[in-house]
C-alpha cells in the first residue's frame, strides 16, 4: 500500500517564504497607492469645499431673509396700525419717538443709516443679525462714526460679498 503523504503547512511556507513576502510587499505598496491616489484625485479640493460651503451660507441667508419678511407681514396683519407706517429717507419711522423704538422684524423703507441706526434697524440689513448690528454699533462707538459706507467692511466678519448685499440700503 502506498502510504499518503502528509500536508505540511510549515515546510510549504518555508519553501515559498520570500514570495510571500514578496507579495506581501506589493500588496502593501498598492494599497498605499490607491489611498494616496484617492485622497490626491477623488476628494474635492479646498476651493470646491468652500464655494460649497459659501453656497450653503447664501441659501441659509436667503432662508432667514424669508422668515423675516414672514414675520413682518404676520406683524402687519396682525396690528392694522402698522401697515400705514412709512420711512423718512433717513430710515427713520415716521411718528416714531426715538431710535430704539423699532421692533426687531419691521422692515423700514428707505436708507437705514449706519452711524445712527439701532441694533433693530440694523438687523433688517441683508446678512446682518443681532451679532454683526451689535459689531457695527461697537465699531462706530469706538471709531467716532462711518465717514463712509465701505468703511463697514473694517467691522470684523463683514466683508465685500455682505456689503454688496446691503451697498444699496445704507447711508452715512
Amino acid at each position: 500500500m502506498k502510504e499518503k503523504k502528509k500536508f505540511d503547512l510549515e515546510a510549504l511556507i518555508e519553501k515559498y517564504r520570500f514570495w510571500i513576502g514578496g507579495i506581501l510587499v506589493v500588496l502593501i505598496l498598492v494599497g498605499g497607492g490607491i489611498l494616496l491616489w484617492r485622497e490626491n484625485y477623488q476628494k474635492p479640493s479646498q476651493e470646491d469645499r468652500i464655494n460649497k460651503l459659501e453656497a450653503k451660507i447664501d441659501e441659509l441667508e436667503s432662508a432667514q431673509k424669508i422668515s423675516k419678511s414672514e414675520l413682518q407681514m404676520t406683524n402687519e396683519n396682525s396690528n392694522p396700525q402698522n401697515s400705514n407706517i412709512q420711512a423718512d429717507s433717513s430710515g427713520q419711522v415716521a411718528g416714531s419717538q426715538s431710535q430704539g423704538s423699532s421692533a426687531k422684524g419691521q422692515v423700514v423703507t428707505g436708507k437705514v443709516n449706519i452711524n445712527t441706526a439701532n441694533a433693530a434697524q440694523l438687523d433688517t440689513l441683508p446678512g446682518i443679525g443681532t451679532a454683526y448690528a451689535q459689531r457695527i454699533i461697537d465699531y462706530r462707538n469706538s471709531h467716532g462714526g462711518f465717514k463712509s459706507i465701505e468703511e463697514i467692511k473694517n467691522v470684523k466678519g463683514i466683508g465685500d460679498k455682505t456689503f454688496e448685499k446691503m451697498r444699496e440700503l445704507i447711508s452715512v
